[in-house]
């Protein structure tokens, strides 16, 4: 998530669906013989879309691409103030589906995705949460350092627990691959295309 300025004249959402998303999505679906890969999917998308829901009630235009490391939403720099409550829809509504259905396949992937997305590494909703509350009380320099430092610590076990699944069960690869994508984000300093 990042802000950015639009014009006020600018639709209120703006969809970019890129040729390498339809790629990797079809190169994970193709693996899935236990419907894990397409209810993260789903679950990813019911994130978003939650995000989405807050910014549109907010009137907050924004814009929402469809890329090689997943779905990136940018959003109007007008929203400031209200950022945390568009941080928090996306996770809150994957805790809510586990709820819901806590006993399937498809509330354990929502709890897992709310869970990922509330970690406080650099590019998720729980690293935007964490930047926005330390920005009150650290310099722009300490605020990346920090950002860094948390972020490492827990990509790391992520890594180790993307490694993990693989290993049990060979053809679930999508936390590693999450994993992976944040590890490179982090280094690079920027979310890829």
């Amino acid at each position: 998530m990042s802000l950015q300025k639009y014009s006020k004249t600018a639709p209120l959402l703006k969809i970019t669906l890129k040729p390498s998303f339809l790629f990797i999505v079809a190169f994970i679906l193709s693996f899935d013989s236990e419907n894990l890969s397409f209810f993260s999917l789903l679950a990813s998308l019911l994130h978003e879309a939650s995000h989405v829901a807050v910014l549109l009630i907010l009137r907050i235009p924004s814009r929402l691409t469809f890329k090689l490391g997943g779905m990136s939403l940018k959003v109007n720099s007008a929203l400031q103030r209200r950022e945390w409550l568009y941080l928090i829809a996306g996770p809150f509504s994957n805790l809510l589906v586990f709820f819901l259905f806590p006993k399937t396949l498809f509330g354990t992937v929502n709890l897992l995705v709310g869970a990922v997305n509330l970690l406080p590494i650099y590019f998720t909703d729980g690293g935007r949460l964490l930047s926005l509350f330390l920005s009150r009380f650290l310099s722009a320099t300490a605020l990346h350092v920090t950002e860094t430092v948390v972020s490492t610590i827990f990509l790391v076990p992520l890594f180790t627990v993307g490694l993990f699944v693989l290993f049990k069960s060979p053809y679930n690869f999508t936390l590693l691959i999450a994993a992976v994508y944040l590890i490179t984000a982090l280094i690079s300093g920027k979310a890829l295309d």
